[in-house]
């Protein structure tokens, strides 16, 4: 059966004529696609990721760091802790971890007590 072009497909099974599909057929289709999407994904490096506190409290020190530090309501805003835990937090991190040399000068600059 031929159709003209700019016209709609009836909805059977191209594989076995004259037969519609089972109901079960597109939800089966849907997982396997899936389910391949997901394997790929765990296959490939993430990209988008969403930040870790650290990085995120690192970032935001960062931005503040050449005004003397954030105000302390945007520090509540944006963590729920005070200016002195933020503070604190960042100093621990810049003990712990491993940031450039200038980021680390800075920030021990900015928020030593």
């Amino acid at each position: 059966m031929t159709h003209p072009p700019d016209t709609h497909r009836p909805l059977t099974d191209t594989t076995i004529p004259d037969r519609m599909p089972a109901i079960t057929d597109q939800p089966d289709r849907y997982r396997a696609e899936r389910r391949r999407r997901l394997r790929q994904a765990k296959l490939t490096p993430r990209q988008g990721r969403w930040p870790s506190e650290q990085e995120e409290l690192i970032r935001f020190a960062r931005i503040w760091a050449p005004y003397g530090g954030p105000p302390p309501e945007e520090v509540f805003v944006r963590f729920g802790i005070t200016s002195s835990t933020f503070a604190e937090r960042i100093r621990h991190m810049l003990a712990t971890s491993r940031n450039d040399r200038r980021t680390t000068e800075l920030l021990l600059l900015v928020y030593t007590k």
